[in-house]
């Protein structure tokens, strides 16, 4: 692992409980980091209907940070559509 690589990206919900910065690599999934936001609000896991957006573009799980086009310091928004 190049450690010159490693990023932070920092998470807010619409609901304001959530303000959390979480390491990760471009080469991750976003389903990796978004596992470990769950590690530290699980009780947002059971969520179904979560959708994370990143300059107004709703983020696909399964691609990689970088094919989302996430860079080091981006915010990405939690919604949830039954809030």
């Amino acid at each position: 692992m190049n450690y010159k690589n490693i990023m932070v990206v920092h998470f807010i919900s619409g609901d304001g409980a959530i303000n959390q910065g979480i390491k990760c690599l471009p080469t991750d999934t976003f389903a990796q980091v978004e596992e470990k936001l769950y590690q530290i609000y699980d009780n947002y896991r059971d969520n179904i209907n979560n959708t994370f957006l990143a300059k107004g573009n709703i983020i696909k799980r399964f691609k990689t940070m970088s094919e989302n086009h996430i860079k080091n310091g981006d915010k990405i928004q939690l919604q949830n559509l039954n809030q």
